[in-house]
């Protein structure tokens, strides 16, 4: 299977400034992101993908690619890519990342 996606949707909650008479919230942000693995997912449909979530108001896109031999030509055009500078965070599936956060 070349095209492998699952998501996870994760809400938080970032409080600005908080009475400390009435312990009320003055102002806050709610920021949405999201979370993915990908492997093998063509140029197109990431870009597609990308774009929607931008458009529909996440905050931050969490993808990891799961084969970074496969998926190294589309790490480094989304990298490239300006217009998404602050969006998403790319971390690719390489032993030294399996060694850092993999092992026991």
């Amino acid at each position: 299977m070349r095209c492998f996606t699952c998501s996870l949707i994760l809400w938080t909650l970032s409080v600005s400034q908080v009475s400390s008479h009435s312990q009320s919230v003055q102002s806050s942000d709610i920021n949405l992101a999201i979370v993915s693995t990908w492997r093998g997912v063509d140029s197109d449909s990431a870009h597609s993908w990308v774009r929607y979530h931008i458009a529909v108001g996440f905050s931050r896109l969490y993808i990891f690619l799961d084969d970074p031999e496969l998926d190294k030509d589309l790490y480094d055009e989304l990298e490239a890519k300006a217009e998404y500078a602050k969006y998403p965070r790319l971390t690719r599936n390489t032993a030294e990342y399996r060694d850092q956060y993999w092992s026991a």
